[in-house]
């Protein structure tokens, strides 16, 4: 019935196009086409009528562009949870045009679950990235993806545990030889943990924990270097959220030759934890206490400035920042200065979720979740002396939950991961303010948290 109801023009097109094409499978069964082909390659209902669009606009980026153009990756939720309601289907590749800011979806890609953090090797001659699987009530993990720079190819190439569940946020050390990650759960094993610490302490399965790995100088992930759960109860003052600790971010600072200091903000106890990496004559992480937050503000995020020895923290449950010097060897002094992240009057809920600077080091800009409605980017001028923060300008970001934001290492371009409203959104960013001018251009994606430049 299905195919004597097609009219009989439109039967030839499909039949010599799925004959040719796909096969004869596929032309004898066009319920098979649209089912096993046609249907994945679609990025959700509405993703489908928006991303027809993308193409459309891409048309206008044929000719080279005078700024030069992006290679994008993306990462979204792939699955349903408490926070989230995701449909991505793995990574997503897009082109991002500087000179219009136009977005032109590639390809999609199939990982494991819920990629939802993306790290790139900082070596330019490996073209890798590092991709961590964000799962609940079992181990997360991280998977590695090389790009092939003559086929320009993307592959998965390793994959290990994250020892531990929620895995949320990675960094690597400047030297590019160590993997630090954090799992804002619990669900560790470590009797599985192949590093070379040994305690006394008895098995914290529930805590969270910051684990760090060696990297091979392939760019491979080699054995766990050390493993550092987070054995404390939480704050409790927002009690949905701080009964116990949750590890959300993890950085290395640079300190001398063989030293680095690990910043590791927790959600869950109100502080933001410290560490000393020593490499020599074994790897070991030395605690080195914390710096208390404001309480119930729920440090999140932290970004170092690019040109001073300043620790900016993004604070996700009171919607702050807080600014934190460093001494030489990495730890912080003090807290200076904390800044509200919406504008003065606002009364609406609303979560932080990502900080970054541009290139420059003169703005550092915050991504605001305001519930139910379109969420919000601030832009805080940074004094060049001090550190300190003042308010610039708002945004829009464009769409609902705005989980992410990616700039670019020429500072024209910012682009906005919408995490509930399914859009990445390209803004043009003024160097001589740090004020954002929207592109008009939007591309569709399901469920989008995270997105790193491939070149």
């Amino acid at each position: 019935f299905f195919v004597r109801s097609m009219p009989r023009l439109l039967w030839r097109v499909y039949r010599g196009v799925a004959q040719c094409v796909f096969g004869t499978g596929y032309f004898r069964h066009p319920k098979r086409f649209l089912t096993r082909f046609m249907l994945p390659k679609a990025l959700s209902l509405g993703g489908l009528l928006c991303l027809a669009s993308g193409f459309a606009e891409g048309k206008r980026e044929d000719a080279k562009s005078e700024y030069g153009v992006s290679d994008v990756l993306v990462g979204t939720y792939t699955q349903k949870l408490g926070h989230v309601d995701g449909k991505g289907r793995g990574l997503y590749r897009f082109t991002l045009d500087h000179a219009t800011g136009v977005l032109s979806y590639v390809e999609t890609l199939e990982s494991s679950a819920n990629p939802t953090w993306l790290v790139k090797n900082p070596d330019p001659e490996r073209p890798i990235v590092y991709i961590l699987n964000e799962l609940y009530g079992e181990p997360g993990s991280i998977e590695v993806l090389e790009l092939d720079k003559h086929t320009q190819q993307l592959k998965i190439t390793q994959k290990v545990s994250s020892y531990g569940s929620g895995t949320c946020h990675g960094s690597i050390s400047p030297d590019g030889r160590l993997l630090s990650i954090a799992n804002y759960e619990g669900g560790v094993d470590e009797s599985k943990a192949n590093h070379t610490r040994k305690t006394t302490r008895p098995k914290q399965e529930h805590n969270s924990s910051v684990v760090v790995y060696n990297l091979h100088p392939n760019g491979t992930i080699g054995e766990v270097a050390w493993k550092e759960p987070h054995p404390f109860p939480g704050s409790k003052v927002v009690q949905t959220r701080q009964m116990k600790s949750h590890a959300h971010c993890s950085v290395f600072v640079h300190t001398d030759a063989d030293r680095y200091a690990l910043l590791a903000p927790d959600l869950g106890l109100d502080d933001v934890r410290t560490y000393l990496f020593d490499k020599y004559p074994k790897p070991k992480l030395i605690s080195r206490g914390a710096i208390k937050a404001m309480p119930g503000a729920g440090p999140r995020h932290l970004c170092m400035h690019p040109k001073m020895n300043i620790a900016y923290v993004v604070n996700e449950l009171d919607s702050s920042v807080s600014v934190i010097p460093l001494d030489n060897h990495g730890h912080p002094k003090n807290t200076t200065q904390v800044v509200g992240s919406l504008p003065n009057g606002f009364q609406a809920e609303s979560t932080t979720a990502e900080i970054l600077f541009h290139p420059s080091g003169s703005f550092v800009y915050v991504s605001n979740r305001v519930v139910g409605g379109e969420g919000i980017i601030s832009c805080f001028k940074v004094d060049k002396q001090t550190g300190r923060l003042q308010a610039q300008s708002y945004h829009g970001s464009g769409g609902v939950c705005p989980r992410a934001m990616e700039m670019f290492a020429d500072g024209r371009i910012m682009v906005v991961l919408n995490q509930d409203s399914d859009s990445i959104v390209s803004l043009f960013v003024d160097g001589s303010d740090g004020s954002l001018k929207t592109t008009g251009f939007k591309a569709c994606c399901p469920s989008p948290v995270a997105a790193v430049s491939l070149n």
